[in-house]
């Protein structure tokens, strides 16, 4: 078998739109009354025009400051980024009112109630800053760690610090599931939400992000560069960090789908409900998991195979073109050959990343298909 397997956030769509929305989800959660409901201190809006999302963003992640630490250290789901920002922040001003009145206050975070009610404790506390924020991870996750490992780390952190378990800060929390919504909603908007999430939408109106994706280049270049790999014998997959329909509806309108078989094409969607049937272990990215059902197929029987010890056939030439590290340790696990392209969160600057881990990449992914694969069929 021959076959190249995509990333798609900084390889075929721009992550921009998805960095965005996690600013503007961390942005809603803290200070809109239909969540924490936070003092906004800011003077910026909690809605806004595409300046706005920018000072949004930039006030967030500093700069992508904190979404580059969080990539560094094998994040790449825009829903664990988020996670990360807010367990941290909670925490924080929990302290913080611990140190102002000897207790601290109701930490459960189980449903949208306990949320506002942690808001209403909190509303005369400064939220940290994205400063804030950096150093108390840089404090307590080793450059070493990587992936979920890395929400482990910040738990036994703040549950030392509280002499008490906090549950909500895992990944399989309720805490996670309810900002999660929140982030879909945002992106996907009111329209498509309710299909799509089979929830009801909640909140203030949000038109959605679907139809603003932006191609890493230009679109018919890229239809036609699968179009050439097909013909050179190989198949086509994707491992992504993105929920199905986020897949699709993209593709759809850019003409890529057809090029691929959907059994082959392996999303968050796949690992948050694979991960829910074995123990909720993390099967996202850096796990080998997606990158195995992108190469062999999203198939309920081989599940169990793919999650205990997995690997790429020795005898199938399997590549996983990605942009960042978390790609760079899945395709590893997963025994996949991977190039790395220069299109992602960093730019360039990933090429210093890829060349310590003595992986080849390209400019793009146009150039990484012809120079690395094309070229060499």
């Amino acid at each position: 078998m021959k076959k190249v397997i995509f990333d798609v956030d900084g390889v075929l769509l721009s992550e921009e739109r998805y960095f965005d929305v996690s600013a503007l989800t961390v942005w809603e959660w803290l200070y809109s009354p239909y969540y924490m409901g936070l003092a906004n201190d800011s003077g910026l809006p909690l809605h806004g025009d595409d300046a706005w999302i920018a000072a949004v963003r930039d006030r967030v992640w500093a700069g992508d400051t904190l979404l580059s630490w969080l990539k560094a250290h094998g994040i790449n789901s825009n829903w664990e980024m988020v996670h990360a920002f807010l367990i941290t922040a909670s925490w924080l001003m929990a302290r913080q009112f611990r140190e102002e009145t000897g207790h601290l206050p109701p930490l459960s975070l189980k449903n949208l109630d306990e949320v506002k009610a942690l808001g209403s404790l909190l509303a005369d506390r400064a939220v940290p800053g994205a400063e804030e924020i950096l150093l108390f991870w840089e404090s307590h996750v080793e450059s070493q760690v990587e992936g979920a490992a890395l929400f482990a780390c910040l738990r036994q952190a703040a549950e030392v610090e509280a002499g008490r378990e906090l549950p909500f800060m895992n990944l399989d929390s309720s805490f996670f599931r309810m900002h999660q919504l929140a982030f879909q909603q945002w992106y996907l908007g009111d329209e498509v939400f309710p299909e799509i999430m089979h929830e009801k939408v909640y909140g203030a109106p949000k038109e959605g992000f679907l139809q603003k994706e932006n191609p890493l280049g230009d679109a018919g270049d890229i239809r036609n560069m699968l179009k050439q790999l097909k013909a050179a014998g190989f198949s086509l997959g994707v491992a992504t960090g993105r929920g199905a329909k986020e897949v699709e509806i993209p593709f759809r309108f850019f003409g890529w789908y057809e090029a691929f078989d959907p059994v082959y094409i392996a999303t968050a969607s796949d690992a948050e409900e694979v991960s829910a049937q074995y123990g909720n272990i993390p099967l996202g990215k850096p796990s080998p998991f997606l990158y195995l059902c992108a190469a062999y197929g999203r198939r309920t029987e081989n599940y169990g195979a793919y999650i205990t010890d997995g690997r790429i056939h020795a005898s199938d030439e399997v590549y996983v073109i990605g942009d960042s590290y978390s790609d760079v340790l899945g395709a590893r696990a997963a025994g996949a050959r991977f190039i790395g392209v220069l299109t992602g969160l960093t730019g360039k600057a990933a090429a210093a990343m890829f060349e310590k881990e003595k992986a080849i990449y390209s400019e793009n992914v146009l150039t990484a298909v012809w120079e690395h694969i094309l070229k060499r069929a």
